[in-house]
């Protein structure tokens, strides 16, 4: 430390380099390098720091980018940045972000009426984020650490029961919709939309005493950064692991014929529009009538309409995925093969999402207890 003009200036060598720091006295320049000192033990890059937030936020994105994380998960997490995080601490350095800022922070995100959901999945961004941050040594700890995360309410799984899917199914198959096949898979096998949507002739067995589909890809309808237009993107289906995971899905002979007349549908719709080509295996199994992918919310809309007709209370597609997985344990199903055939990594997961589908089960085995116990006593 020493005296310069009217101030004080303390500095340290860390990993070769002069770091200097001035204060007003000669105890706040004790100070300033008793911060130093600390900055230096920890093994953080000093200056790497100084970079606001906004800046970071965009190079955590490339890295997810470049370490092969789901394009879509990617465009979900901008977005959230865009909304949420960067209009109110984006300029902050990230060296700079206290426990204060962050309790500021929540309290605005709460005056624009956001969702508990939506506040804690900014939340989980911003220290996924500063985590990584961390690890780099562009800062000492993760100042999200330091407040409460926020919580959200346990939300019951919203889904159709066996009687509701046979009348939404009744009401495609009265309509010879063209669509009706898609409906069906995703009612009786629980497939992800963009499983649905990115399902290729290949994966399907239909032939021979085991039938059955591989689900190894996905098609996703992500925003293109450079022109802002939604385009498709094929990917592999991934895991709570984050790894590439592809799951065998049995079908019952019904699916099995529902699918053989969508082929042949398709090859029928290729030959009117002039495309004499036989369907090969990299075709898609659903599409428009031009042969195109199918867009979500076109998908998303007829879904809707359907429930309509058929009087039934407004689910999204996903739901039908949930409905699918409380028919096939309703059904008498175990549970390891649902998650099995849901694609879950571990049945503990199908246990905890479907628990309202063991209602009627446990209320059964009480019953019985009881009757079988009670019965004896008198």
């Amino acid at each position: 430390m020493y005296p310069d003009g009217d101030r004080w200036r303390a500095y340290l060598i860390i990993d070769g380099k002069r770091v200097t720091r001035s204060a007003s006295d000669e105890k706040g320049a004790n100070r300033k390098l008793q911060e130093l000192i600390k900055l230096r033990d920890s093994g953080v890059e000093v200056g790497t720091g100084k970079m606001k937030l906004s800046d970071w936020l965009d190079r955590w994105l490339d890295i997810l980018t470049e370490a092969g994380k789901k394009a879509k998960t990617i465009e979900g997490h901008r977005e959230c940045c865009r909304l949420y995080i960067n209009p109110y601490l984006g300029d902050r350095k990230i060296e700079a972000i206290r426990a204060s800022h962050l309790d500021d922070w929540r309290k605005q995100l709460r005056t624009k009426k956001l969702s508990d959901s939506t506040i804690q999945g900014a939340h989980r961004r911003l220290r996924a984020a500063l985590n990584v941050a961390v690890k780099r040594r562009m800062i000492v700890r993760n100042p999200v650490d330091q407040v409460e995360a926020p919580t959200v309410g346990k939300r019951r799984v919203k889904a159709l029961d066996t009687t509701q899917v046979g009348q939404l199914l009744d009401t495609f198959a009265t309509e010879r919709h063209r669509l009706y096949p898609l409906f069906v898979l995703a009612c009786t096998t629980g497939m992800r939309q963009a499983e649905m949507i990115g399902l290729r002739v290949g994966a399907l067995t239909l032939a021979g005493e085991s039938p059955q589909l591989i689900v190894r890809e996905q098609l996703q309808r992500i925003t293109d950064r450079e022109t802002g237009k939604k385009v498709f993107h094929r990917q592999t289906p991934k895991g709570e692991d984050d790894e590439s995971h592809e799951r065998t899905i049995p079908l019952s002979p019904a699916v099995v014929t529902i699918l053989k007349a969508q082929l042949a549908r398709l090859q029928l719709e290729r030959r009117t529009r002039g495309d004499l080509t036989p369907i090969g295996d990299d075709d898609l199994v659903f599409t428009t009538e031009r042969g195109t992918p199918i867009n979500d919310d076109n998908l998303r809309r007829t879904l809707n309409r359907a429930l309509k007709r058929a009087r039934l209370t407004h689910v999204t597609f996903h739901s039908l995925r949930h409905s699918a997985g409380s028919v096939m344990l309703a059904e008498g199903a175990q549970l390891v093969d649902v998650s099995a055939v849901l694609g879950h990594g571990n049945p503990l997961i199908t246990a905890r999402i479907y628990a309202h589908a063991f209602d009627a089960g446990k209320r059964s085995a009480v019953n019985s207890a009881s009757n079988a116990l009670l019965r004896k006593g008198a």
